[in-house]
């Protein structure tokens, strides 16, 4: 496997053929005047899509830890998947938000930290999925963009980093029309379980 196989939460992506884990965003986190009400979760691979889902799990480099052991159980965490995650835009169409889920656990960094690409994860959470969509008929992102505040001129450039803090005017406008489009979590859970690959490092 390459070091630019897998990516985990969008923490890993692309740029100018190389693959940067963990990049620091300034302000991505701290800039807000209230506490954040959702985060935003970068997904950039179907196989790190299907672990999470599978395994009821967040996973994120310890440059996060900070801001990330300040939430508590009960946090939204949004979905996002980009135009990547499925194999490109010839398979997946656009960047969209497939999916929610609530903290049911603190983050806390791991004793064994998660292995991907011969980087490590070690801040763990625990998540319920509450809603989760269709790939073909989940939440188009830019269809929302004009509506929401935090994402104003390049707004791409926030999804470079993960996590994304949202205000709550954004929180539940994306909740709301994902919630328009979320099916029964057994119909639909098989389908994205079949992007996961078997490996020692998941």
């Amino acid at each position: 496997m390459t070091s630019g196989s897998w990516l985990l939460l969008g923490l890993c992506f692309r740029q100018h053929g190389r693959v940067l884990c963990g990049r620091r965003t300034t302000g991505l986190i701290s800039s807000m005047a209230e506490p954040p009400a959702a985060h935003l979760c970068v997904i950039n691979d179907a196989r790190a899509l299907a672990w999470i889902l599978s395994e009821g799990r967040l996973a994120f480099s310890e440059h996060w830890f900070g801001a990330l052991k300040r939430l508590m159980p009960g946090h939204r965490m949004l979905l996002y998947t980009t135009q990547q995650c499925f194999g490109g835009p010839t398979r997946a169409g656009r960047s969209r938000i497939i999916g929610e889920a609530i903290l049911t656990s603190r983050f806390k960094l791991t004793r064994v930290p998660y292995r991907l690409a011969g980087r490590t994860f070690p801040v763990e959470g625990a998540i319920e999925i509450i809603r989760l969509a269709p790939l073909a008929d989940s939440v188009v992102f830019v269809e929302l963009v004009p509506r929401l505040h935090g994402f104003k001129g390049v707004w791409n450039l926030r999804l470079r980093g993960a996590p994304v803090p949202l205000d709550e005017h954004d929180c539940s406008l994306i909740s709301a029309e994902l919630a328009r489009k979320a099916v029964n979590l057994d119909d639909v859970m098989g389908n994205y379980m079949s992007y996961r690959s078997i490996s020692s490092e998941w």
